[in-house]
């Protein structure tokens, strides 16, 4: 089969194998001694970069990266970085680059072309409508998927900026015995078995799995970095959720609702109310609850798709979960709030299905990895 000749097609196509399975195996060495891009939860000293980040950072969510479920890319300078996770082909960034603003341009080109090495679809998730002409270059479809809901507090009062129905309930809420706490530090520990055992009736009840990636899931080393909002009933804590805080005193979010099912109906808009006048007395700028799904009489190409499998990625963002999509945006309605558009940035056209599906299967994963340690990553 060494031989040369122009009747030796069997020597020739001896080589031939030969030659493609030595490209193959070059190829393949190729792609196993280059470097890997996906880094493990970040380690003691990253963490510490991220919060001096975070330290100066008007975005409420970006505090989602504490839970240590999402991969890190930082700039260059280290002063600014976004969160990302792999599902399938999908690297899926949540929400804005955090950090300098100079450099966000910069870094998403860099994670761009990290996708485009790996043969990933970049897909970029909750994003503001005044960040979208970051991507303009980027040859990407921009789908509207609902809208962030805030509560300005300087001008709040229950009397006026609240429903009727909204206010008749909180004033039931009030007179039934429940109480109103912020818990932080060392009291927020010795809560923590309370807060774990609601936590677990409320999986337990509404037959969920924890989330992840858009929101948070019960882990002791995450909640320790925040405040935490619980009611009491007959001094037992019956519910509680995070509290999650931008710089400035910008803005208040909610991650990591839970409830006991022997708490009193409605007992989470008493809990919300509650920390809306808390935090307009401490001076903060308004208050997050969270995405709501579009609205019936919205129409967009992605309603159809929406339909079949958004309602698990609405969930993921909700304060309560126990509503359809319709129901939940109805319940907001109740608040009179200011609507903030979100989008989706990504390949669109036909892999917005699997798009879709691989950022449900992100918030919903199968399992959680709990740290009970702060040295813990």
């Amino acid at each position: 089969w060494t031989q040369v000749g122009f009747d030796d097609d069997y020597s020739r196509f001896l080589r031939s194998i030969l030659f493609v399975g030595l490209i193959g195996t070059i190829i393949t060495a190729i792609n196993l001694l280059r470097p890997d891009p996906l880094p493990q939860r970040p380690e003691t000293d990253v963490l510490d970069k991220i919060r001096s980040i975070l330290a100066n950072s008007r975005d409420v969510k970006s505090n989602l990266v504490l839970l240590g479920d999402k991969r890190i890319l930082f700039s260059p300078s280290e002063n600014s970085f976004l969160m990302y996770q792999i599902y399938g082909k999908s690297w899926a960034v949540l929400g804005n680059p955090i950090g300098n603003q100079y450099e966000f341009s910069d870094l998403l080109w860099s994670f761009r072309a990290l996708c485009d090495r790996y043969g990933g679809w970049p897909v970029f998730y909750l994003v503001d409508e005044n960040q979208l002409s970051l991507y303009k270059d980027f040859n990407l479809s921009f789908e509207y998927l609902g809208d962030d809901v805030l509560i300005p507090l300087e001008n709040f009062s229950v009397s006026k900026s609240l429903a009727a129905e909204l206010q008749q309930v909180y004033k039931q809420l009030k007179t039934s015995g429940l109480e109103f706490e912020i818990v932080v530090g060392d009291v927020l520990d010795q809560l923590m078995p309370e807060l774990e055992e609601v936590s677990n009736n409320w999986l337990k009840t509404t037959d969920t799995n924890e989330r992840g990636f858009s929101s948070g899931f019960f882990d002791p080393y995450y909640i320790r970095n925040f405040e935490c909002a619980v009611i009491r009933l007959n001094h037992r804590v019956i519910a509680f959720a995070v509290i999650l805080e931008s710089s400035g005193q910008q803005e208040v979010s909610v991650d990591l609702v839970r409830f006991h099912q022997q708490a009193p109906g409605n007992s989470m808009d008493f809990l919300m109310i509650e920390l809306i006048l808390f935090k307009k007395q401490q001076g903060y700028q308004k208050v997050n609850l969270g995405l709501a799904p579009p609205s019936k009489d919205q129409d967009h190409p992605l309603t159809p798709l929406l339909n079949r499998v958004g309602e698990s990625m609405y969930r993921s963002t909700q304060t309560v979960n126990t509503m359809d999509n319709h129901a939940h945006r109805q319940w907001m309605e109740l608040y009179h709030p200011v609507w903030v558009p979100k989008y989706l940035v990504s390949p669109g056209g036909t892999k917005t299905n699997r798009i879709l599906r691989d950022l449900t299967r992100l918030s919903f994963p199968k399992s959680t990895q709990i740290r009970s340690d702060a040295n813990e990553t």
